[in-house]
């Protein structure tokens, strides 16, 4: 399990080398859930977190 942040899609001044980390970590987990969709291994979660920010 990883949790990623907003900042894997949007940068802001001074996060660059933040984000771009994040990025990539979102596109690696990303591609291992393509892989492994029909096993269904995977899936996002949602948190308290994510349901506040949905709104």
């Amino acid at each position: 399990m990883n949790i990623l942040s907003v900042l894997s899609w949007v940068a802001t001044e001074g996060t660059g080398s933040y984000a771009v980390a994040k990025a990539a970590e979102w596109n690696m987990t990303n591609g291992v859930r393509l892989k492994l969709s029909g096993q269904r291994a995977l899936g996002h979660r949602r948190t308290d977190l994510v349901r506040q920010s949905s709104r």
